[in-house]
């Protein structure tokens, strides 16, 4: 199970930009914005974003769905 299943998500979205290959966007749904944060602060998130060769801080907002 990946670890972002065993932190709480449920569910994930991965969309990538369609004129730049290197911009993508990853929406993970969690139960609460705790569940969340837990996540975003996590060591496997850390080292997840290392092995995925992220080369930049991502920009994370905390939304809800209306």
């Amino acid at each position: 199970m990946p670890i972002v299943e065993q932190m709480g998500a449920t569910a994930t979205s991965v969309y990538r930009e369609i004129d730049n290959h290197h911009n993508v966007t990853v929406i993970h749904e969690f139960p609460s914005k705790e569940h969340a944060i837990k996540f975003v602060n996590s060591s496997e998130l850390e080292e997840a974003k290392k092995k995925a060769g992220v080369l930049v801080t991502p920009k994370i907002w905390y939304t809800e769905k209306l």
